[in-house]
């Protein structure tokens, strides 16, 4: 059984500087939620990925250029399309656990999250725990 784990992208970035600069995700979103979530899934070797309000899912290897899209923003046109392209990335994924902070959880993600049940197997972790290890194996 494969499984990602997924969460969603932050306002806060680095330091805007150059239009041709790449960043991968670890690098570009510098929010405590997100720097959080990565060093979780670096710790237990989980594979994880962003999800982008601009470009949809971003796996940890994938580059993107710096952006400011706040999710209030996207049109329905564009979520059909950041959905679609969700789903396309996640094609081989059985289980996608979700780590969301209440404080933060937009509709947009939550919208994201109804959309993708359809399709997958997602359980929803509002808590990263050395415990949640054990049963995720």
């Amino acid at each position: 059984m494969k499984q990602i784990y997924i969460t969603y992208c932050s306002k806060m970035k680095v330091k805007y500087e150059d239009d041709a600069f790449m960043y991968l995700p670890s690098e570009l979103y510098n929010s405590p939620r997100v720097q959080k979530f990565i060093i979780y899934c670096k710790q237990y070797n989980y594979t994880w990925a962003i999800f982008s309000d601009c470009y949809g899912l971003v796996f940890s290897n994938e580059k993107i250029r710096w952006y400011d899209k706040s999710p209030d923003c996207v049109t329905n046109r564009e979520y059909e399309s950041l959905l679609y392209m969700t789903l396309k990335k996640l094609t081989d994924y059985d289980v996608i656990f979700f780590y969301y902070n209440l404080d933060t959880y937009h509709l947009l993600y939550e919208n994201l999250i109804n959309d993708l049940k359809r399709f997958k197997n997602i359980v929803l972790l509002d808590k990263l725990e050395a415990s949640d290890e054990q049963e995720h194996k």
